[in-house]
């Protein structure tokens, strides 16, 4: 559990970073902005169903082992 909540608060870091880049720099294209939010949300997908194969990669290991 403890792996998807560290997950969740780096793709939060990660976004707030590009937003404060584009508003505030101004030296990023809108194009380079979707671009980023594109690859943060792939990024955080794959991050996520990571952590949700090893879990039940996991309960199928388990319930083998009884």
């Amino acid at each position: 559990m403890s792996r998807v909540v560290i997950d969740i608060l780096f793709s939060i870091a990660v976004l707030i970073g590009l937003v404060l880049h584009y508003f505030y720099t101004e030296d990023m294209t809108v194009g380079e902005f979707y671009i980023g939010l594109m690859v943060n949300y792939v990024g955080t997908r794959y991050l996520l169903m990571s952590n949700l194969d090893y879990a039940v990669y996991d309960a199928a290991l388990g319930s083998e082992d009884e």
